[in-house]
């Protein structure tokens, strides 16, 4: 598995050295020429893995630069990516900032019925 994300990782990092590389010979002096990836599509590129079934979106600003990203260094993924247009937000929906304050707490209820407690202090995180 760990190989598999290696390889990936150096398909992505060609793509784009090919592409830096072409805007570098194409373009004029005191051009710009490489910014780094907005959050999303770092996202996108960092946790996207076979099987994922959709990946919705409620920006369409973002939808436009996912599939921008998707169409040049992974269009297998381009079918996939959906613009959310309904109503109610994304985040609403799958319940993603009850999840995440779950996350956050100090104490985290797992599925087996116990629980972890994380206790930060200056030096340490002890679990």
């Amino acid at each position: 598995m760990e190989e598999e994300i290696l390889i990936a990782d150096m398909l992505f990092l060609l793509k784009l050295w090919e592409s830096i590389s072409e805007k570098i010979a194409t373009t004029k002096a005191k051009s710009f020429i490489h910014k780094d990836l907005p959050l999303s599509v770092r996202t996108l590129r960092d946790l996207y893995k076979e099987g994922l079934e959709r990946i919705r979106v409620d920006s369409k600003e973002t939808y436009l630069k996912l599939l921008e990203f998707a169409e040049v260094f992974v269009p297998e993924i381009v079918p996939i990516i959906e613009h959310y247009t309904g109503e109610c937000p994304v985040f609403d929906i799958y319940n993603v900032e009850d999840e995440i304050k779950k996350a956050l707490e100090r104490k985290v209820k797992l599925k087996s019925g116990g629980h972890l407690v994380f206790d930060q202090t200056e030096a340490m995180t002890t679990v």
